[in-house]
């Protein structure tokens, strides 16, 4: 009979251990399964970082660049500009300007003459 109680107590404790075992493996998986999801967030918030940076490297690129294009307005809207290019486009000069070129001394450049038009 001692024989038999002792059976029975370890069918109970067997029987005990099985609910335990079965949360034990249950924790065991839903801890794995969130430190994956953990380190799946960490990798993304890394290049959402990293992203981050780029943008704010591009922006102040832009921003240089819009003061750039600001200052070549102003710079457009000038009475400089278009002397400049009338110098370029069309080769006016004053009146009492000098020209000095490469392999010559200096030149002189000669006024246009006004002549009177026929007709």
């Amino acid at each position: 009979m001692a024989s038999n109680k002792r059976r029975k107590r370890r069918k109970r404790t067997g029987i005990r251990k099985l609910p335990l075992l079965i949360v034990a493996m249950v924790a065991v998986i839903l801890s794995v399964a969130l430190y994956s999801q953990r380190e799946n967030l960490l990798h993304k918030s890394s290049l959402q970082d990293e992203r981050i940076r780029e943008l704010e490297l591009q922006i102040q690129k832009e921003e240089i660049r819009r003061a750039e294009i600001l200052d070549y307005e102003n710079y457009v809207n000038s009475p400089q500009f278009v002397e400049d290019k009338a110098r370029e486009k069309f080769g006016l000069v004053y009146e009492d300007e000098v020209i000095i070129r490469e392999g010559k001394e200096k030149e002189w450049v000669e006024p246009p003459t006004e002549s009177a038009p026929t007709e």
